[in-house]
């Protein structure tokens, strides 16, 4: 896991156990070690968030800029990852 630059500026990625595409997000951030990103377990509070967010898959992934949530998604989305990346090293 890389450290984050600023708690502001970061990708929170919240998984759950035996989940492939959380395996899949974790590989694409060690090959990308840039990226500040931070990992959480899936609990009640990111599952009610990622309900409002319409996110229905693991691992939930999250991009703060500034602070603020910009972006949510479920799953392994590379070109999402690429966006995110660019976002916060720009």
């Amino acid at each position: 896991m890389s450290s984050p630059r600023s708690k502001e500026n970061t990708v929170l990625v919240f998984t759950k156990p035996a989940c492939p595409q959380c395996d899949a997000v974790k590989k694409w951030f060690d090959k990308h070690p840039d990226v500040p990103v931070e990992y959480a377990p899936i609990d009640e509070n990111v599952l009610a968030q990622a309900a409002a967010d319409n996110v229905l898959q693991a691992p939930v992934v999250v991009l703060v800029k500034d602070g603020l949530r910009e972006h949510a998604h479920g799953g392994f989305n590379r070109l999402r990852l690429m966006e995110y990346r660019k976002a916060l090293l720009s």
